[in-house]
């Protein structure tokens, strides 16, 4: 048995197209990655020197004998939108990005598995027009939804975050195809012990999709934790650190201060640099684990 699976390994190190299409990968990433670690370093380099010195020789190193840590005091001190300072925005960011990140990753999870594990009257129309949303752009909406959320009186209120309940994106066909492949006599057996739809989800269907809802959850929390545009439109008196960075960055044009603003940039993307250090395993092959094992 291990001669054969060792055969097969070698045919398929044989694959000609195969090595060839993971050498263009390889090399297309691995390019990408010199750039994004050119950029993070040249910033880093740049962060601990005075203004002048980054205007003369942006890329001569910094002196070692006088680094200049104060503009990491400077760029928390700038840091600050509609009086709201650093440190306020950073609670902002918290609740805002974790919030919706959670409420995202779990409707999707929710919407998969009902749509995988049940059949219901007008489930099969209903799973189309959620293809055809995804698959057709709908344009010309933001207009409508900035009303709505004006009128109901969701912005700058933690209310907003029900607004990021929908299920329907891109991420619920990867559930959906996840709990397709969960037998159904997982839910029937919690039936025959008395138990409900509700208590079959939360002791099958989560313990099983928690590596999904894991992963979606961190690529949302990286995804929103960048995005200014939103809190742009919603949230003017409770801004996170987004679009404090974002305000920062057009007020550098004039102050001409630019190692503050990398540092106030290395400082918003800690969490995200952190996130990717601890939860890299989690990004890259979790997704794709089930909670079947044989």
């Amino acid at each position: 048995m291990r001669e054969k699976k060792k055969i097969d390994i070698l045919e398929r190190r044989r694959n000609v197209p195969e090595r060839i299409f993971f050498i263009v990968a390889f090399a297309v990433l691995a390019v990408w990655s010199a750039i994004v670690l050119y950029m993070f370093g040249w910033a880093l380099m740049n962060v601990f020197k005075t203004n002048i010195d980054y205007l003369r020789e942006p890329l001569k190193l910094p002196d070692l004998a006088n680094l200049q840590w104060e503009n990491f005091l400077l760029a928390i001190d700038k840091l600050e939108y509609n009086e709201v300072g650093f440190w306020g925005m950073l609670f902002n960011s918290i609740w805002q990005v974790g919030g919706s990140a959670l409420l995202l990753s779990f409707s999707v999870c929710v919407t998969g598995y009902i749509f995988a594990q049940y059949d219901f009257k007008g489930r099969e129309l209903l799973f189309k027009i959620v293809l055809f949303i995804m698959i057709i752009p709908i344009y010309g909406s933001l207009p409508a939804t900035y009303k709505l959320i004006y009128s109901l009186g969701l912005n700058d209120s933690p209310l907003y975050l029900i607004t990021q309940i929908g299920g329907f994106s891109a991420n619920m066909m990867i559930t959906y195809g996840f709990f397709k492949g969960v037998p159904r006599a997982y839910r029937e057996a919690v039936y025959i012990d008395g138990g409900s739809d509700l208590r079959a989800f939360i002791t099958i269907g989560l313990p099983m999709g928690k590596n999904i809802l894991i992963a979606y959850f961190l690529l949302n929390f990286i995804t929103l934790w960048n995005n200014y545009e939103t809190p742009l439109l919603y949230f003017n008196n409770m801004p996170p650190l987004s679009l404090g960075l974002y305000a920062f960055q057009q007020e550098i044009q004039y102050a001409a201060n630019y190692p503050a603003y990398f540092a106030g940039a290395l400082i918003a993307m800690l969490p995200i640099l952190l996130i990717f250090i601890f939860f890299a395993d989690k990004l890259m092959g979790q997704m794709y684990s089930g909670g079947l094992k044989g």
